[in-house]
């Protein structure tokens, strides 16, 4: 699939283009995972939350259960991309960003950095529910949180 390959390619635009027309507004939750990442990627966070929020409530382990290698996920060249341009990561925004990359590499860094932003922005519904869901989930799946 075109998207696919663009995605693999790191041409996310393209990618987002590509999955739009092959699945209109019907993706699959292996395409969502993509979409997340993509719209991070081009600095569309609130469809990248919007997309996060809804796949992490059907099954946050569909992205925790990530395998870096061997689906070529691009998240930790991402990650280190972030936080070589933003230097120290401050506004609310960029760690919510870092940690819906984070969630696909490691679960702890990922909980601690919307940690972070929940305590810069104690009043975010999104950071709230995110964490819930999280705690909730790992608990139920037998985790250590």
């Amino acid at each position: 699939m075109l998207g696919n390959h663009y995605f693999l390619s790191r041409k996310y635009d393209l990618a987002i283009e590509a999955f739009n027309s092959a699945f209109g507004n019907d993706f699959p939750d292996y395409i969502i995972k993509k979409l997340i990442i993509c719209y991070v990627a081009e600095g569309d966070l609130e469809t990248a939350k919007n997309f996060f929020i809804k796949l992490i409530k059907k099954d946050p382990f569909i992205i925790i259960n990530t395998d870096v290698v061997e689906e070529d996920c691009p998240c930790p060249e991402l990650i280190k991309l972030m936080e070589a341009k933003y230097g120290v990561i401050s506004s609310t925004d960029d760690l919510t960003a870092l940690a819906i990359l984070w969630l696909y590499c490691d679960l702890d860094n990922s909980i601690n950095l919307f940690e972070t932003a929940l305590a810069e922005k104690p009043n975010d519904e999104f950071l709230k529910e995110v964490l819930s869901i999280l705690k909730t989930q790992i608990k139920i799946k037998g985790g250590a949180i």
